[in-house]
């Protein structure tokens, strides 16, 4: 496991085989598979719904897939779990600097 995966997945303690599946998925939206990415994402999902870590790479993905709605959603769903993610303040400040929003 390359070590700045495991620091970016550091919020509580993944299995290995999370670990490899966000690994997988990490992989894939660098080479621009962001679907492909998302569907690797939902298999962690479906063993544990809560996994910040996944969903918050779900929205990245969709932000990268111009889905900005939900993008924007995830987003807002990550941040009920977890006010402080990087990921999904990210995903949401981008979206208000596409809109125009600037000062917000």
């Amino acid at each position: 496991m390359r070590k700045e995966l495991k620091t970016k997945f550091k919020k509580r303690k993944l299995s290995g085989s999370t670990l490899q599946v966000l690994q997988r998925a990490e992989d894939l939206k660098i080479a621009g598979k962001h679907q492909k990415a998302i569907e690797v994402l939902q298999r962690v999902l479906v063993r544990d719904p809560e996994c910040v870590e996944a969903i918050e790479e779900v929205a990245d993905n969709l932000l990268s897939l111009d889905e900005f709605e939900k993008a924007e959603n995830v987003a807002q769903f990550v941040l009920s779990l977890d006010s402080k993610s990087f990921i999904a303040n990210h995903v949401l400040g981008f979206l208000e600097i596409h809109r125009g929003n600037w000062k917000k």
